[in-house]
């Protein structure tokens, strides 16, 4: 095992997330759940080979951690209630408490059933590599270099991100009454097709490869600014265009289905043809003549 003298300091990582509005006729906020990490390998910008980060050495410091949109400081969401580790898992809780255009658009387009992505910004502090040929156990599992270990990390703060996907995560904003204040119905927030950005997984999934997306990498340590001087991208949706929301999860569900079967096949005996053929695309009997 080595560790380099250069490495990135930040890293991020991505997973799917739900909104949940509050119920009833009180004033309680939308509030969102999510499972974080796996504990898989990952594809993250800044290092060559995959990534895994060693859950216990992952610092959560605090419990209200900002949240962001596409993590710009001045695009406040919300924050945090409860972020744990729980099962090998990161578990992050927490709710759309800012009053800013990004937060209103966050939680209707997500009670509409929008596939937010959360993106998880960490300050690494410690990483090792593992060379081509070596073994390493991290998490419960074993994994077979070239790859990096990131031995401690801190957590500092979650964006939501309309790209990107991990199919082995999960996360949910909680339903906002019908009461609640609302954007210009005819305005539909802009999104890239997060069917179209390629993952890395293995047998229990991870999140995309950032190094494949076109948003630039976040600065840590900035602080929140609650006066945005900016508003975010629209589009007006005629009549006659298609729903982008239901063509996105139309093609999230394909995506998930191809996922899961494809680990069906693989039967948790053939990992590098698994997170092969669900980093490249491969059909179900592709995959099933690579088993064979």
């Amino acid at each position: 095992m080595s560790r380099p003298d250069k490495q990135p300091e930040y890293l991020t990582f991505r997973c799917p997330l739900t909104v949940e509005a509050a119920s009833g006729t009180d004033k309680q906020m939308p509030r969102f759940r999510m499972v974080a990490y796996t504990g898989g390998t990952m594809r993250i910008s800044g290092f060559p080979h995959p990534v895994v980060v060693d859950l216990e050495g992952l610092a959560i410091e605090r419990q209200d951690i900002p949240v962001r949109l596409d993590h710009k400081p001045h695009q406040g969401v919300g924050h945090t209630q409860r972020v744990a580790i729980e099962n090998g898992h990161v578990i992050a809780e927490g709710m759309i408490s800012r009053d800013t255009s990004w937060a209103r658009d966050v939680a209707k387009s997500g009670v509409n059933g929008f596939p937010w992505q959360a993106s998880i910004g960490a300050a690494v502090v410690d990483a090792e590599f593992v060379p081509n040929g070596q073994r390493i156990t991290v998490n419960g599992r074993t994994f077979d270099g070239p790859l990096h270990v990131v031995r401690q990390a801190v957590l500092k703060e979650i964006s939501f991100v309309d790209s990107g996907a991990d199919t082995a995560t999960s996360a949910r904003i909680a339903a906002q009454n019908k009461e609640q204040p609302s954007m210009d119905d005819n305005n539909v927030t802009t999104a890239e097709d997060s069917a179209q950005n390629a993952t890395q997984t293995d047998g229990n999934g991870a999140s995309n490869e950032d190094a494949k997306t076109t948003k630039s990498e976040p600065k840590p340590y900035k602080s929140l600014d609650s006066n945005p001087t900016t508003t975010p991208k629209t589009v007006n949706a005629s009549a006659t265009d298609a729903d982008p929301v239901i063509e996105m999860r139309q093609k999230l569900a394909a995506e998930t289905r191809r996922v899961e079967t494809i680990r069906k096949v693989c039967a948790g005996k053939h990992p590098e043809i698994e997170a092969r053929a669900i980093e490249e695309g491969w059909s179900v009997t592709k995959t099933e003549l690579a088993v064979l």
